[in-house]
């Protein structure tokens, strides 16, 4: 395996669908957060996506049966008031090396814009203090200022030079607005 390779399972047409990411990282929480919605709103897996940038691995599952590394793409179709049609990333691993995020995040996009994605979500945790949080929040930061202004109506509250998005979760939406796709 040279590239990163996804094996499509169904063919569907979504409308202008939102693009969320939600791989593993500190805490899990995007992942998390976007496991809860496959599973509360029904996601339909459509693709599963495997890489020689993932860690050289598999993972030992219960009675010893082995899960390869992966990432899979769920949909959703007419989700909310807005009737929204959604794609879900999500997975079990990330790129282990900076070339390798940068060339399967690279790839996943191309993947995803035959959709016509016209906006990117991307979900993570955050370190705010070496202790737990007794009153925990939830921070964002965008791509452009109307996205600052919907996660405001949200009452997020927005990063403001604090550091970096690292991982996937920055470099779906550095990439993305490479391509005119903005997000959060």
């Amino acid at each position: 395996m040279n590239t990163t390779e996804i094996t499509v399972l169904e063919n569907v047409e979504l409308n202008n669908p939102i693009f969320i990411e939600a791989l593993p990282g500190l805490g899990h929480v995007g992942k998390l957060a976007a496991d809860y919605m496959i599973d509360e709103f029904g996601a339909t897996k459509f693709a599963e996506i495997y890489s020689p940038t993932f860690p050289p691995q598999v993972l030992v599952k219960e009675e010893g049966i082995i899960e390869n590394m992966y990432n899979e793409l769920y949909y959703l179709k007419s989700v909310g008031e807005d009737n929204l049609d959604l794609i879900i990333l999500v997975g079990n691993t990330q790129c282990l090396s900076p070339e390798g995020q940068y060339l399967a995040c690279k790839e996943i996009l191309e993947f995803v814009e035959q959709f016509n994605i016209d906006r990117i979500f991307t979900l993570g945790g955050m370190v705010t203090s070496p202790q737990p949080v007794e009153n925990p929040k939830v921070f964002g930061a965008a791509t452009c200022p109307e996205n600052i202004e919907l996660l405001k109506e949200a009452n997020i509250e927005i990063r403001s030079n604090d550091g970096g998005i690292v991982g996937a979760s920055g470099l779906f939406l550095g990439l993305g607005v490479r391509k005119g796709i903005h997000g959060s």
